[in-house]
């Protein structure tokens, strides 16, 4: 590499260029880069493709969605002449060939040039990339069709039903554990937000791991510094912002979050709520170690619920039927952490801290004996499963995300989004 290089990203140019132009996306460039001890963000990477001279290809990502009775799937970028049939790329993404067909005009290629190092094809040559995406509609439509039945007449009442478009959708997510998250999820996920733009997003606490201030004796093979916890963190919730930038974001702080003011309560009391100057005039600055600095909150949009006390009490009210917060209890099964928690309270709840996935209902009735019932969620981890973060052997965690749809009324529905063998599950939606 000659002198004139401005960026470290100018030594890896070929192998950056390879990836874009295969279709990957900036966070899977970001993560082959940390791989060889690269450090960056989609930032920087657009910079360098700007100074290259080069342009993203038309690729799209690779993805399944089904709405009704039609399915759009997008195949993976490949080079040469070969590609799936529409057969295969149904069966591939679940669906059978003997229930779906082509539409017409929905056979679409995607081509561009892509430059390839593979000794098949000669060292930082130009091939041709293809990408196959096909559009079906299910060859017999969802109907039930029953026999008439001879009986009495009668006159059918027209009914009244007035359509409340003011709905909004919500999204729960939490304990991703930062530098841990799954880093497939947190693709997937973005993916998510970005084709269902939520109108709120709810962090619910957990968001960086911390593992050096832990009261646990030290592991090091899951050994990370507070640094790498706290950077890797924001670019995790910058990825959020990004994906979907008209959500609104809240924050509730989690155990995790709070194990620098654990530790500094513990040990430096005296120096606990040591801030800048104050300067004449103007409003307070905040503590030296608030989150909301360390994590670059405010210039994200993302609004951090503040407890009076530690994060137990942060408590946010997504409706007044139904509110979220980062729960404390950890029973033994899925279901029994929220459980416990609507003992407490006469509203609906969602909470993370479990690790596990579960919905759950509790019928409680008034004095008068008039019912209602309410719903709790515990929404799952995004953090990694596999090696239980170095704390447990045989997890008995869940990844996924919750949702809910809220009325303006205070009527929730809560849902849950599950991972399964690599794939994000949400409704009818596939990743």
């Amino acid at each position: 590499m000659n002198h004139s290089q401005t960026s470290p990203l100018d030594a890896h140019q070929e192998k950056i260029l390879e990836w874009v132009t295969q279709g990957l996306t900036y966070a899977e460039v970001i993560r082959n880069l940390n791989a060889e001890g690269v450090t960056t963000s989609d930032r920087s990477i657009r910079r360098a493709l700007r100074r290259w001279n080069a342009q993203r290809p038309n690729a799209e990502r690779p993805s399944l969605r089904i709405e009704g009775d039609k399915a759009t799937i997008i195949g993976r970028p490949v080079t040469g002449d070969v590609l799936n049939t529409p057969e295969e790329l149904l069966r591939e993404r679940g669906l059978d060939p003997e229930e779906w067909e082509v539409i017409d005009g929905g056979l679409i290629i995607n081509e561009w040039d892509a430059m390839t190092s593979d000794k098949a094809y000669g060292d930082n040559r130009i091939v041709k990339m293809r990408q196959l995406k096909i559009i079906c509609a299910r060859k017999k439509p969802y109907a039930f069709v029953m026999p008439a039945v001879d009986g009495p007449s009668f006159r059918l009442q027209r009914l009244h039903v007035q359509l409340d478009r003011k709905a909004k959708l919500v999204v729960f997510v939490g304990c991703q554990q930062a530098p841990y998250q799954d880093p497939d999820l947190h693709d997937k996920f973005c993916q998510w937000l970005e084709y269902n733009v939520p109108d709120e997003g709810v962090l619910m606490g957990d968001t960086i791991d911390l593992p050096e201030q832990s009261r646990h004796p030290a592991n090091p093979e899951w050994h990370v510094t507070a640094q790498e916890s706290i950077n890797s963190g924001y670019l995790m919730l910058r990825d959020y912002v990004q994906a979907s930038t008209s959500t609104r974001w809240k924050k509730l702080l989690g155990n995790h979050d709070e194990r620098i003011r654990r530790m500094m309560l513990q040990y430096v009391s005296k120096l606990w709520g040591v801030r800048p100057a104050d300067i004449p005039g103007q409003d307070p600055f905040r503590d030296v170690w608030d989150i909301r600095d360390l994590l670059h909150l405010d210039s994200l949009g993302i609004e951090l619920i503040e407890p009076q006390g530690n994060y137990t009490h942060a408590h946010y009210a997504v409706s007044d039927k139904f509110a979220a917060m980062h729960g404390e209890r950890v029973k033994k099964d899925a279901g029994a952490s929220i459980l416990a928690h609507l003992d407490e309270v006469r509203h609906s709840l969602a909470m993370a801290h479990t690790h596990r996935q579960a919905l759950t209902h509790k019928t409680i009735h008034s004095i008068d004996g008039t019912p209602f019932t309410v719903t709790g969620m515990e929404i799952g981890t995004m953090a990694m499963i596999r090696g239980g973060l170095g704390y447990t052997k045989f997890p008995n965690w869940q990844n996924g995300f919750g949702t809910a749809i809220v009325w303006p009324d205070g009527t929730v529905v809560p849902e849950l989004a599950r991972y399964i063998d690599g794939k994000l599950v949400w409704r009818d939606q596939r990743y």
